[in-house]
């Protein structure tokens, strides 16, 4: 008798859906959540939602169910037994270390707290520079106080020099980068300038100077320049 080949007649399941299997006609896949047939021998590389001649939906994925009710609490488990003590931290009596694996001693710390608070009482002094001719100790009342008005100026390599606009004040604030460093500016008799404590630390230097002045730009400090400027003295 003669025997009559019908081919694949019943779904057959081919897994999620690849980009580099080809599929017959009658296999299903698992794509995107969704179960799709596939319609007639079909290429690799074919999606199934972007190929509606090689492919039908026929099981869509459907919506999140709700959030079920939360379960009673178990019972509180045993105590687990204790854990083999971790190895000690070194300790450092350095205020630069940038160790992840030291922690810093109590005279770290000390030291630490007593440089920024030197550093703030001479950011104090700094910023009052500008009432006293220290040549003289006379006020600068003749140059007048501060204005609201300011130039910025381009920093010149150290040793270099800027030339004053009209009466007022040059301001030069960098940042140190290490210890030991400094800014300075010099001028008109007089001179001013800051030294680095601490590492990062914010350097300020303000000068008084009077129209036409040249005023001498020195500084070791390496990191970038905060401000450098020229402040217009008031009625100026």
């Amino acid at each position: 008798m003669a025997t009559i080949s019908l081919g694949q007649v019943r779904p057959v399941y081919r897994g999620n859906w690849n980009t580099t299997d080809t599929y017959n006609i009658y296999d299903w896949v698992s794509y995107m959540g969704s179960a799709w047939l596939a319609l007639q021998n079909t290429p690799a590389n074919y999606e199934p939602d972007a190929q509606p001649t090689h492919w039908v939906l026929f099981g869509a994925k459907g919506d999140s169910g709700n959030d079920g009710a939360q379960g009673a609490v178990g019972p509180k488990g045993e105590q687990g037994a204790q854990g083999i003590p971790g190895p000690s931290t070194p300790l450092s009596n350095s205020i630069n270390s940038t160790s992840e694996t030291t922690a810093a001693t109590s005279y770290a710390v000390k030291t630490a707290h007593d440089l920024a608070q030197s550093a703030s009482q001479k950011y104090e002094l700094v910023k009052n520079a500008y009432l006293k001719n220290t040549t003289d100790n006379r006020t600068l009342s003749s140059l007048g106080m501060p204005s609201g008005r300011s130039i910025n100026l381009t920093l010149p390599a150290s040793g270099g020099t800027v030339t004053a606009p009209a009466n007022g004040y040059i301001l030069f604030r960098k940042r140190a980068g290490g210890l030991n460093l400094y800014i300075a500016l010099e001028g008109g008799g007089l001179r001013h300038g800051d030294l680095s404590s601490m590492d990062r630390q914010t350097l300020i230097a303000i000068l008084p100077v009077r129209s036409g002045a040249s005023v001498l730009v020195e500084y070791t400090a390496i990191l970038e320049t905060v401000a450098f400027c020229f402040v217009y003295a008031e009625g100026n």
